[in-house]
């Protein structure tokens, strides 16, 4: 049915309710077209393994696929927040990998299951795994926890308590 067989008020309620579902079912769009913070920059592969080494920097390989809900979470509200940007900036260069187009990489590093963040140190030794989707707040932490090298001296969650406690 055309939208001009509706009267004046139900064609203006029909353009609010579909401008009311793209804010709702696509609010990424939205807010990184709000956002006046740059884009967290993506390596390749081995760009990002060079980049890392001459910068003395870690590298952030990220497993990801297209079907994963989790990882379309983390992706669009994770990694567009601006303090999770700024840390990643500081102390890492984020390869963005689709597993089930790089199959190769995939089966290198063990990946399991998706979303999949493993941590390389800046000479391209593993570092420590976070398996999951983490929130904006858990996964600064954790940067903070690998940046700062205690993953080679403890547990993630004793990392914390310190951390708590000072």
């Amino acid at each position: 049915m055309p939208l001009k067989s509706f009267s004046k008020p139900y064609r203006l309620l029909l353009r609010l309710a579909v401008i009311l579902a793209t804010i709702i079912f696509w609010p990424a769009t939205f807010s990184l077209a709000a956002s006046t913070s740059a884009p967290l920059p993506l390596y390749g592969f081995e760009e990002a393994l060079v980049k890392s080494k001459a910068e003395g920097k870690f590298t952030v390989l990220y497993f990801w696929t297209e079907s994963c809900p989790y990882c379309q979470h983390f992706t669009r509200q994770v990694l567009t927040d601006q303090q999770v940007i700024d840390d990643l900036n500081r102390n890492f260069h984020v390869v963005s990998i689709d597993s089930n187009r790089e199959r190769t990489l995939s089966r290198r590093y063990r990946v399991s299951a998706v979303p999949w963040l493993i941590f390389l140190e800046p000479g391209g030794d593993p570092a420590t795994v976070l398996p999951g989707g983490p929130s904006a707040p858990f996964f600064r932490l954790f940067l903070g926890y690998v940046s700062t090298g205690s993953y080679r001296t403890m547990e993630f969650d004793g990392f914390v308590k310190q951390i708590r406690n000072n």
